[in-house]
């Protein structure tokens, strides 16, 4: 309960919020671990979660909740994370050698398949 009245005093200094936040920061590791399923992501969240905590601290509501606040903001961290390394890890399958074909050659392209197909028989133009 000192913590917390700590906590509720302002301003607040370095070494007191270090000493709030030390008993999160295992839970923290934790909660992140279970996300990520990578020790080395959950330290760099639980590590990014405790900077944009002291950045934050002014905008918490209820300082009487800095276990719940300070695992929101680790839970959203590994979500970000998860989300960076999905879009970054999407294969589009397109090849690197793929020309840029101009819209004019397009055009002259398509033109040149209209008449191919246009002179298949009735038959043959059904399956195409």
């Amino acid at each position: 309960m000192q913590q917390v009245a700590e906590l509720n005093s302002l301003p607040v200094s370095e070494s007191t919020f270090a000493d709030l936040l030390k008993p999160l920061i295992e839970p923290g590791f934790r909660l992140a671990l279970a996300m990520l399923h990578d020790p080395a992501a959950a330290e760099d969240a639980v590590q990014e979660a405790s900077f944009t905590a002291w950045r934050k601290l002014g905008r918490m509501r209820d300082r009487g909740r800095l276990r719940p606040w300070f695992l929101g903001i680790v839970a959203n961290k590994c979500r970000n994370a998860r989300r960076a390394k999905w879009t970054s890890g999407v294969d589009l399958g397109v090849p690197e050698h793929v020309s840029v074909v101009s819209s004019e050659e397009r055009s002259l392209r398509g033109a040149d398949l209209r008449r191919a197909i246009a002179r298949l028989n009735h038959d043959d133009r059904l399956v195409v």
